[in-house]
């Protein structure tokens, strides 16, 4: 049996002596008679401090602990509720709520609403099934405010139990009491977003939007469209969402942010941005840098974060939507406002709309920029980009305008070479590799995708024989460990000893999981020294 947890143990403690003060309290006299038991008696000191202190104890096991109002109102409580209360307190849980109401309690009192509270969240409480069955029963007028305080009390301890179908009743119940206000239906909301259920929330929503509390403020109202549109996107109800959201959005004065924002999420869901480019545009429009040319916006200040987050989705509805002018143009401003990489998703509709000469004009200004700064070419990185993201027209065109500026540029070279050979049979990459390592027999990349074309064209021996005709020191360690590795594989006997001899000649690091098979197949090929030299380098 687990270990109680201390809470657990201190409730227990707290409880226990509550009921053997109880006990004491309520235990016969001698010699009195069942009678005498029953009338009411003024209270002796020592008896009310007693009763007092047993119905703090209980008030202390309120989530929050005992509220202080309720614990002051002990000492003006008469003698004969006081003893009502301390007989009502071992009653059935599930009676103990209902037999409040009979204890002449003054309901004003702030004693009776933390009892009735502890009676439903207290100590040892009616299980929590049954609660709802149990609250529906309280002689209290249903637009009680007290009967909405419970609701919301239980509420929280469903959430503490772990149990959210029945939290998520209670809430539902505490939005539509009459006395809730707009913090209880948000409450609701939040508890229909995070659980997925939404069809009650979404059912309250659109009974409040359609009879709001008068007076309301409009803010409140379109607060409300948006939460509804939130919850019907959550219950994938994109059509719903979309209409509820459209006045929100089309206003052309003062577009609604977060409305904005619901309704894009809405476009990646349908894959239709259409509807959303006007409002943007009304958006965007408010900021002077939107009206200006790209050429002149190196002369403004920096850009809002909203300006450049709404630009970015604008130019990619433009993009996803094809029109090609309008998203080349906005694509110009954001990579002069931000970064060169936002260009990438405009390359293809600059090259359809003939603005590829912008786009070029733009990264000349870049590279000036960041040359001065040291740092990396903007044209080659958006090709590299281009590359392997496989939009092999627009690297080529980036690559060729580079090397007009940087002719001698060996990764400029390297990678037009890959562009050029991308949809070449692996032959003729290599051949095309061959040439340009005559020319630059130092670029040791370009040594490494020689030998994945020969691989690639099933010429192991060829790749093989162009590393060890290369001289060593224009190699790597892993070129040099790949060399023996590929003649071992392909039982070129001949050449793995010189490819092992250049790994002690190199003092490479040879590795541990093929130093046994090394040395195994040199002592079969009767090279037991070079086995030797393998096993004590």
């Amino acid at each position: 049996m687990p270990l109680a947890k201390p809470a657990h143990l201190a409730r227990f403690f707290v409880y226990g002596s509550l009921v053997l003060a109880l006990g004491i309290a309520l235990f016969p006299r001698q010699g009195q008679s069942g009678s005498a038991q029953k009338s009411t008696e003024p209270l002796d000191a020592k008896t009310r401090a007693t009763y007092e202190a047993i119905l703090t104890r209980y008030l202390s096991s309120l989530p929050s602990g005992a509220p202080p109002a309720a614990v002051a109102a002990l000492k003006t409580t008469a003698p004969d509720t006081l003893s009502r209360l301390i007989t009502w307190l071992p009653t059935p849980n599930d009676q103990r709520p209902n037999l409040l109401f009979d204890s002449a309690l003054p309901l004003n009192s702030p004693l009776f609403p933390a009892l009735l509270e502890a009676a439903f969240v207290g100590h040892l409480p009616p299980p929590l099934a049954i609660t709802p069955t149990l609250l529906q029963k309280l002689p209290l007028d249903k637009a009680d405010p007290l009967r909405l305080h419970l609701l919301q009390a239980l509420a929280a301890r469903a959430a503490s139990d772990q149990q959210p179908r029945v939290q998520h009743y209670l809430l539902s119940q505490a939005a539509r009491h009459p006395a809730a206000s707009w913090t209880q239906v948000q409450t609701l909301i939040d508890h229909a977003i995070a659980t997925q259920v939404t069809d009650e929330a979404i059912a309250l929503l659109s009974d409040w939007l359609d009879d709001p509390p008068t007076p309301h403020d409009p803010k409140q109202i379109n607060a409300a469209r948006r939460a509804l549109a939130s919850l019907h996107l959550t219950a994938k109800h994109p059509d719903e969402a979309a209409k509820i959201l459209a006045p929100l959005i089309q206003n052309q004065t003062q577009p609604d942010l977060d409305a904005l924002d619901l309704a894009w999420t809405l476009a990646g869901l349908t894959q239709n941005p259409a509807p959303l480019i006007a409002p943007i545009e009304s958006l965007l429009r408010r900021y002077p840098q939107h009206l200006l040319n790209w050429r002149e916006l190196s002369l403004t200040p920096a850009p809002d974060p909203t300006y450049l987050l709404w630009l970015d989705r604008l130019t990619n509805a433009c993009t996803q939507t094809e029109q090609d002018a309008r998203a080349v143009e906005l694509g110009l401003h954001l990579a002069t406002l931000h970064s060169p990489t936002k260009l990438l998703p405009i390359l293809p509709a600059a090259a359809r709309a003939d603005r590829f000469p912008e786009v070029l004009e733009l990264l000349d200004r870049l590279e000036k920029t960041a040359a001065s700064a040291n740092q990396a070419s903007p044209t080659l990185t958006l090709a590299e980009t281009c590359y392997q993201q496989q939009d092999i027209d627009s690297a080529r065109r980036l690559l060729e305008h580079r090397l007009e500026q940087t002719p001698a540029h060996l990764p400029t070279l390297r990678l037009s070479l890959q562009v050029k050979s991308h949809a070449l049979p692996p032959m003729q990459t290599a051949i095309l590799w061959r040439r340009h390592l005559q020319q630059h027999p130092d670029d040791l990349f370009a040594h490494q995708l020689l030998v994945d074309a020969w691989l690639a064209a099933h010429q192991p021996s060829a790749a093989v024989n162009h590393l060890l005709a290369t001289d060593s020191s224009r190699l790597d360690t892993d070129l040099r460990l790949r060399t023996a590795q590929l003649a071992l594989e392909n039982r070129q006997n001949a050449a793995f000893p010189r490819a092992i001899q250049r790994l002690l000649d190199a003092k490479d690091p040879i590795p541990a999981e093929s130093l046994s098979l090394w040395t195994q197949h040199l002592q079969a090929l009767k090279l037991p020294t070079l086995a030797t030299a393998l096993q004590m380098d």
